[in-house]
């Protein structure tokens, strides 16, 4: 029942843009800038602890303090390890084919949801699952609703600008990402665009294809890799 699906993933993705267009037209601007910090922050813990930890095991750290860091991921809409893991192995397996479960173009942009990968990637995740992932897979639509309700205590404005509109810029991001990260065929890198839509350095996308395994995708210090931040942060590179 709170299970993140297609439905409930693009409902949500639906809500931020309201939520977005509302922000407008209250013309409650306050917190811009709080919205800029989350999504930035957000995209970045996921980019170092969803994507490099769980799904490729690029860098060393503490499992428990992993899971913890992956919620905030889960809470703004984006993916929990156990999704992401069997969806991520299959975008590598089958990147530029018609098997590939990201949705690419234009339409990528306009979804939140995925293709449904094909059931042996269930053994990415194998590694690391426990009850604590299980548990953020079972209730993660609840954790998204609880934490926008915890926030609409506070205020209006800070559910809207700390909790809903930075869970639309981040789905939003991700659709532009697979909408240009692969465009005929291989992924390309176009780190310029860390600058534009943040991307935790998931923009550097040649680079990660051609080295799964590594930790911080950057090679030059104008490649922006904030994700490589948090690698650095809290990880051991092995």
């Amino acid at each position: 029942m709170f299970k993140m699906t297609k439905i409930s993933a693009n409902t949500f993705y639906v809500i931020g843009l309201i939520a977005l267009l509302f922000g407008l037209y209250r013309e409650s601007f306050d917190l811009a800038w709080v919205s800029l910090f989350v999504h930035v922050l957000a995209i970045s813990v996921f980019s170092a602890v969803v994507h490099r930890y769980f799904c490729h095991k690029a860098f060393d750290a503490n499992k428990h303090l992993m899971w913890v860091l992956s919620i905030v991921s889960t809470i703004y809409n984006y993916a929990t390890p156990l999704q992401w893991a069997v969806m991520h192995s299959a975008h590598h397996a089958y990147a530029d084919t018609e098997k590939d479960p990201h949705f690419k173009g234009w339409k990528g942009i306009f979804t939140a949801s995925y293709r449904d990968p094909p059931l042996r990637h269930l053994v990415a995740a194998k590694w690391f699952r426990d009850a604590k992932h299980d548990f953020l897979f079972n209730y993660s639509v609840l954790l998204i609703v609880v934490w926008n309700l915890c926030l609409l205590a506070i205020s209006v404005d800070v559910m809207l600008w700390v909790g809903l509109i930075p869970l639309f810029t981040l789905s939003l991001a991700n659709g532009l990402h697979r909408a240009f990260s692969h465009v005929d065929r291989g992924a390309t890198n176009r780190w310029y665009l860390e600058y534009i839509c943040p991307m935790g350095g998931e923009w550097i996308h040649e680079e990660h294809h051609d080295k799964a395994g590594k930790s911080v995708f950057s090679n030059k210090w104008y490649e922006l890799d904030t994700g490589g931040l948090i690698v650095r942060l809290f990880g051991v590179n092995k």
